[in-house]
């Protein structure tokens, strides 16, 4: 078992493309939704040198949109930009440039306080992502409206992804 987690591990480093970004297979172009899980899976294992780590940071910080989020199937998604806003936070003060697009992201997150019509999950998503920032924004109303949302049975449309997001 020792030897295949060692295989899948090497083999999820090469994906790694000359960019520092990891596409979903060998040769595939990368994405930021591939690779946040890539560096998520390697930052766990613990194998992912500096030098790798830094240009999968480089590649997060240029794909990053003009407004501040992230794009998965050409959107700005509001879940991935969420979960890489709480991923960079982590490289914050190891990394050049990661201040500056946490704080673009977190422009782009807190336009959804004023935005109830969307998915509970992805405000869930974003008050997650912005409750982890070091940078002061008000997100009670974004807050008072996820907890009012809260069924009489304590879930959120008993949806157990929902409902972990949720009550982080």
């Amino acid at each position: 078992p020792q030897q295949r987690i060692y295989s899948i591990i090497h083999e999820l480093q090469n994906r790694q493309d000359s960019d520092g970004g990891f596409g979903d297979r060998p040769g595939y172009h990368a994405t930021p939704y591939d690779s946040y899980w890539a560096i998520m899976a390697l930052d766990f294992t613990g194998n992912f040198p500096d030098p790798a780590k830094g240009r999968a940071v480089a590649y997060l910080l240029n794909e990053q949109s003009s407004v501040g989020g992230w794009q998965h199937n050409d959107i700005d998604s509001i879940y991935l930009s969420a979960r890489i806003a709480q991923l960079l936070t982590v490289y914050s003060s190891q990394h050049m440039g990661v201040p500056e697009a946490l704080a673009k992201a977190q422009v782009f997150l807190s336009t959804l306080e004023n935005a109830p019509s969307r998915e509970l999950f992805e405000q869930c998503s974003s008050l997650s992502a912005l409750s982890i920032s070091a940078a002061s924004t008000n997100i009670n109303n974004l807050a008072d409206r996820i907890a009012a949302s809260q069924s009489s049975d304590g879930s959120w449309q008993q949806d157990v992804f929902t409902n972990n997001y949720c009550s982080i």
